[in-house]
């Protein structure tokens, strides 16, 4: 028999066996000598080691319990898992992606870092169709990443899409007005009037970024509501004349 120190441990034991196949029946929670040692119990041999779970090692009807380092760890953190629903561009040249995310064996608060033309994007939408990835780091640490695919509607151009109007009032909502649908590479003049047909605000190769026009004049003074409007010449490609609405 063996001793018990006042100090003991409660395990429970694990036992997978059988002659031909193996199958797993728990045992009855049982105390060990802090000293580790050796038992009889139904036929079954266990040798222990203090602080390990132990597992079976069966074979040909003879069922040796031993130490548990074959045993899968059952704290081990599932793996956090992103999984991306994609919506189609509308066209080769128009930005209107998006990319949906659902994540799975993760704790949040959530890092997500989305991929733009090798740049870091703060959001799902908005993509040209190409390649992109997805970076996640949730609040444990745990990481993973993601290559996802925004697909066209129509494998073609499909011009431009001017929008109408303009609100810079700060609010993150229409404060530069959007011109989506130009081409990478082509260039491109866009010109905006007062309705008394002067100049009150010109860019080269527009991208909605880094050339935008954000409600100010050429001088980046701020322009009072009203209608304005536009000429487009693209390069290689057709002109466009219309209005839009500043209103603040």
């Amino acid at each position: 028999m063996v001793k018990f120190l006042n100090i003991s441990l409660l395990i429970m034991v694990t036992l997978l066996c059988s002659s031909t196949s193996y199958s797993q029946i728990n045992l009855d929670q049982r105390v060990i000598g802090s000293t580790g040692g050796f038992a009889n119990d139904a036929d079954i041999k266990l040798t222990y080691t203090v602080g390990e779970t132990i597992v079976n090692t069966t074979e040909f009807g003879n069922n040796f319990l031993t130490q548990g380092f074959n045993q899968p760890n059952i704290f081990e953190k599932s793996a956090l898992i992103i999984n991306i629903n994609t919506f189609d561009a509308s066209c080769l040249n128009i930005q209107d992606g998006i990319a949906i995310i659902n994540l799975e064996n993760g704790t949040g608060p959530y890092e997500i870092v989305w991929s733009e033309n090798n740049s870091i994007k703060d959001t799902s939408e908005l993509y040209l169709p190409g390649n992109y990835f997805v970076n996640v780091t949730d609040s444990e640490g745990k990481f993973a990443t993601l290559d996802f695919e925004i697909k066209a509607a129509k494998n073609e151009d499909c011009g431009l899409q001017i929008y109408s109007g303009i609100t810079p009032n700060n609010d993150g909502e229409n404060d530069l007005w959007i011109i989506d649908g130009f081409t990478e590479g082509k260039e491109n003049e866009v010109y905006i009037f007062d309705r008394f047909g002067n100049t009150v605000w010109e860019g080269t190769n527009y991208d909605n970024n880094l050339v935008v026009w954000d409600g100010k004049n050429k001088n980046g003074r701020e322009l009072p509501t009203g209608t304005y409007f536009y000429i487009i010449e693209v390069n290689e490609g057709p002109s466009y004349k219309g209005w839009v609405q500043l209103t603040k």
